[in-house]
């Protein structure tokens, strides 16, 4: 009876092995494009599936195991499961796998699934589409890349992840113009992106896609039903862009003012006479180029450009400003300046050209001083004696006592007034900016020190250094130049 008992044992434990059962399965294998679905690796004997990173090709978004053990009467069966869930864009077969059940190599079966194009009618509960405002255009004009997308009131949707249009040898604004609305049923949002191409050529703009997440209850490996999103992916179509080239090389495209100013035309020598371009218009002012002034005798310096943009009734306007501070020891003229575009409607090049813009300086030395009169010096005659004033008409003492005490008092209050002054200069130059210190210097920018002050005070101005700026020794070279 011992060894009957044992064979049947074995006997069991043959028929367990045989009878294993490893398999891949799949939620659906005929879905929409956007479709989520869930691939199932089931065994009943293990729970050392195979290592994977992708299922034919498709990034896994999620996994999940499930384990269950059941007695029943007297028999042990278990049932280990796998989930992993992708988003596939097109047709592709889900390989064989391979894996170790009972100490038996097992199989699992190919699978095909088929993905189909999802044609969401206009009056769907979803729509997700996207459009552009031009389809030819020149390079560099800017154009809008429009989505739009519709939701159902009657959804109830806990998460939407897009990810917006892309394109080779576009620039793109990142930051859309949103706008929402309400229907009676529907839930509608637009977002508006600025392209602009840099290339020409036939061009695409990749299509947009859309992550909806719609609450839906699951039971868990314990039966118990949760909450969980069911995620459905949307795409638009991609749009083709086709590009021209410019005739000629120009600053931009569109339809731009160009202007450029000065806030005085007759400065001193030490004061800095400030210079404004200023290019408005329809069109894209990101890509023109910072100006740049050259001019004989001249110190200049100058601000990065700002560069606005607004969108007014479907149409982008943009402006470029940029700020130059020349100072000069002598008078000079501003050159005038040339700016560019290409205006799509007239199909042409167009130059704006500002006037020259003479300035007049006047040296800090060069005002006229008052003539004094010369003193006149006459050798007296050896013949004519000194005349001497008789002591009746001589100022008593006292008097000349009472004028040296009134000098020395007058003396002690002026070096105290000259001493508060230097005080406040001084003060005043603590909480001086950085630029009021350079056109302060600019005069004696012929000196060494001085020249070096200003070079480290531009660096930190203009390039974002962090030199540091030793106070007393500006003080010092302050003093030492007669800079009140």
């Amino acid at each position: 009876m011992r060894h009957l008992g044992k064979i049947c044992i074995l006997f069991i434990l043959f028929l367990t092995a045989l009878f294993a059962k490893f398999e891949v399965s799949v939620s659906d294998n005929n879905i929409a494009l956007g479709d989520q679905i869930i691939v199932t690796f089931s065994s009943t004997k293990s729970d050392k599936f195979p290592l994977i990173t992708d299922i034919g090709g498709f990034e896994i978004q999620s996994r999940s195991q499930e384990r269950q053990t059941r007695i029943i009467n007297g028999k042990v069966e278990g049932s280990f499961k796998m989930h992993y869930v992708i988003t596939p864009t097109h047709t592709f077969t889900i390989p064989s796998y391979t894996m170790i059940e009972a100490g038996k190599t097992v199989h699992s079966d190919p699978i095909t699934v088929t993905v189909t194009k999802n044609a969401t009618p206009m009056n769907g509960d979803i729509v997700f589409s996207m459009k552009a405002s031009k389809k030819e255009l020149y390079v560099g004009e800017p154009f809008f890349v429009t989505i739009t997308y519709k939701q159902a009131k009657s959804l109830d949707i806990v998460d939407r992840q897009l990810v917006p249009p892309e394109g080779k040898h576009f620039w793109i604004e990142k930051k859309p113009i949103e706008k929402r609305r309400t229907t009676p049923v529907a839930e509608v949002i637009t977002l508006s992106y600025l392209f602009t191409p840099q290339k020409e050529g036939n061009l695409t703009i990749h299509a947009a896609q859309i992550k909806i997440g719609e609450r839906s209850l699951v039971r868990d490996a314990w039966g118990m039903l949760r909450s969980m999103p069911k995620y459905r992916t949307f795409f638009t179509d991609p749009i083709a862009i086709k590009v021209k080239p410019l005739p000629q090389a120009v600053d931009a495209v569109g339809n731009f003012s160009f202007k450029v100013t000065v806030d005085k035309r007759a400065s001193n020598e030490r004061e800095a006479v400030n210079v404004t371009i200023a290019i408005e218009g329809a069109g894209n002012v990101m890509d023109i180029e910072p100006f740049k002034l050259d001019i004989d005798g001249v110190m200049v310096y100058d601000e990065k450009p700002k560069r606005n943009f607004e969108f007014k009734e479907g149409k982008y306007y943009g402006s470029f400003s940029q700020k130059f501070a020349l100072v000069s020891s002598k008078s000079y003229t501003i050159p005038a300046l040339t700016f560019s575009y290409f205006d799509t409607k007239l199909g042409r090049s167009v130059v704006r050209t500002s006037e020259p813009i003479p300035i007049t300086i006047t040296p800090s030395n060069g005002a006229k001083q008052e003539q004094k009169p010369s003193l006149k010096v006459e050798k007296l005659s050896s013949k004519h004696s000194l005349s001497t004033t008789p002591a009746s008409q001589r100022a008593p003492f006292w008097l000349w006592l009472v004028i040296f005490f009134v000098g020395v008092l007058v003396g002690w209050l002026l070096s105290k007034l000259k001493l508060k002054a230097s005080k406040s200069r001084h003060k005043e130059l603590k909480n001086s900016d950085p630029k009021a210190i350079i056109l302060a210097l600019m005069p004696y920018r012929e000196d060494e020190e001085a020249k070096a002050m200003i070079e480290l005070l531009s660096e930190n101005l203009y390039e974002n250094a962090k030199h540091p700026i030793d106070k007393k020794s500006l003080k010092a070279l302050f003093n030492r130049l007669g800079i009140e």
